[in-house]
């Protein structure tokens, strides 16, 4: 993969949710406007209409996102025990989007409506939020769109059947004993919440912790 230019290792961690058949008829409630923007060292605290966001670089290549409707409980993650490192950051910000630019990437995040996506350094898109689809919630279960780029690739998840390439799929991440499976059965034994993504010759990864039942769409109902 000697193409591969640039792997920027985005963390998403957005506490997910399975959304259930009774969920369906209940109000979208959508991320929203932002409304108070704190700025500290390597971190961004934001507050939208409906949510509040925490944005800190982890290092020059990662980007951690943490998302929530209610008020943040104290940081606990059973996967992610590195501490931020110091990093060279310039954030900026003016009335329509906040900037973050490190030595590997810069992230931009739109003020109305909330929305974080990622660029190298000369401006090309690496992933970005899918616009009119934001992250929302059907009462406790949550949704998150991220474009696909032209001709993008996607690899992980942990043990799956299918192709290596997951374009076109959905899977379910949530551990299950499923002795003699089919050649196409979902969900099996063991699933890691990681996959990267692939497109004009850039690579990133995204890592959602989160322990809950989780669905991923590479393509396989819409871009």
């Amino acid at each position: 993969m000697k193409y591969l230019q640039q792997l920027t290792a985005v963390l998403l961690l957005i506490i997910v949710f399975s959304v259930n058949a009774s969920a369906q008829n209940l109000p979208v409630k959508a991320v929203g406007k932002v409304t108070e923007v704190q700025i500290s060292g390597q971190q961004i605290n934001l507050k939208t209409e409906n949510a509040q966001a925490e944005i800190t670089v982890y290092s020059p290549s990662v980007i951690r996102v943490r998302l929530d409707k209610a008020a943040f409980k104290p940081d606990f993650s059973y996967a992610v025990i590195a501490k931020p490192q110091t990093a060279k950051v310039n954030i900026t910000q003016n009335p329509v989007q906040i900037s973050i630019v490190t030595d590997s990437v810069k992230a931009i995040i739109t003020k109305a409506p909330f929305s974080v996506s990622f660029f190298t350094l000369d401006g090309k898109a690496i992933n970005e939020e899918e616009n009119g689809l934001n992250t929302s919630w059907v009462n406790e279960s949550v949704t998150a769109y991220r474009k696909m780029q032209p001709n993008e690739r996607f690899i992980g998840l942990g043990e799956k059947t299918g192709p290596l390439d997951r374009i076109g799929n959905g899977y379910t991440n949530w551990n299950s004993d499923n002795f003699g499976y089919a050649a196409t059965q979902d969900p099996l034994y063991s699933t890691i919440p990681f996959y990267i993504g692939i497109h004009d010759h850039l690579n990133y990864g995204i890592f959602l912790d989160n322990t809950y039942q989780t669905d991923f769409n590479f393509g396989a109902s819409n871009n």
